[in-house]
């Protein structure tokens, strides 16, 4: 709707900006009690967009310095792969890899136990409503 309003790409946004504040006044004309419930929960969205973006950021650190000890034995294999095979090395440096890898995936287990947990529960919710017998007593599900 907006690339109709207006042709050029420069005033792309100061259109959507105008039909966005547009929808707004109607929304409050039609609802007043829309505005004292919007300009509270404007706040809330904001602090949590802004704890989000600096929580996201920080874990987006942690993981590249916890991934740091793999990328680092990869590269030194690589780089010394004529001595390992001289010296037939290759089970021990295939246990400390996968050592190594099981000690950055052991932060993803909580995460995999928590959806694993979720999408069981909802399975098993979804065969309860599809199961006939509990079709008949309706205060189960």
């Amino acid at each position: 709707m907006c690339v109709v309003c207006c042709g050029s790409s420069d005033r792309f946004g100061v259109c959507c900006d105008v039909q966005l504040l547009g929808i707004f006044l109607v929304i409050v004309y039609v609802t007043p009690v829309f505005l004292p419930v919007f300009v509270p929960l404007s706040f809330l969205y904001w602090y949590t967009q802004k704890y989000f973006i600096r929580t996201s950021r920080e874990l987006s650190r942690l993981e590249l310095v916890a991934r740091q000890p793999i990328y680092g034995h990869f590269n030194e294999t690589i780089d010394g792969l004529t001595s390992i095979r001289a010296y037939r090395v290759q089970d021990r440096l295939i246990r400390e890899n996968e050592a190594k890898l099981d000690a950055h995936l052991r932060s993803y287990y909580p995460l995999q136990a928590y959806v694993l947990g979720v999408l069981s529960s909802s399975s098993f919710w979804s065969w309860i409503g599809a199961n006939p017998y509990f079709r008949m007593m309706p205060g189960v599900v």
